[in-house]
């Protein structure tokens, strides 16, 4: 496929939405809340239900941290220019510039409307879904892994 190109951008509500989807997603995550809400309604004391709150609403909090977190970072929020090609990903911001080979992004992930390619464990970027065709989308998650074939 030839290279393309998108711009994509991501409000801090958007942001916040995707931590949220992603969090209570997790086995971890829903054990945690199942725990938590049957502390609430099996309590026996003030302090049960105290911790039951707290183990429910631990994914709201920790994404409203990250969320916080992202809205203090310079160019949140700015337009990302995504160009996509057989050798990799060029990510364009406002502050910063980066090129990834297909070999670096580790995992994809699809959450509501974004399409997040992790660079790291846990560093990723957020592509919008919305602004890619099924051939493009295709080929994105065909490559993400994606082997440098040796000589």
């Amino acid at each position: 496929m030839e290279s393309f190109s998108i711009v994509s951008n991501m409000s801090k509500n958007q942001y916040l939405k995707v931590m949220l989807l992603g969090l209570y997603s997790k086995p971890a995550f829903i054990a945690v809340v199942l725990f938590g809400g049957y502390l609430v309604i099996f309590n026996e004391s003030y302090q049960q239900v105290v911790l039951g709150l707290a183990f429910v609403l631990s994914p709201v909090i920790i994404a409203l941290i990250a969320a916080r977190q992202f809205g203090s970072s310079p160019g949140s929020g700015d337009d990302i220019a995504f160009t996509f090609g057989e050798n990799g990903i060029t990510v364009e911001g406002s502050t910063c510039r980066s090129e990834f080979t297909w070999e670096h992004i580790v995992k994809q992930k699809e959450i509501s409307n974004f399409l997040i390619l992790y660079h790291s464990k846990r560093v990723g970027n957020f592509v919008d879904k919305r602004k890619l065709s099924a051939a493009q989308l295709q080929f994105i998650k065909d490559c993400v892994g994606k082997k440098k074939e040796t000589l």
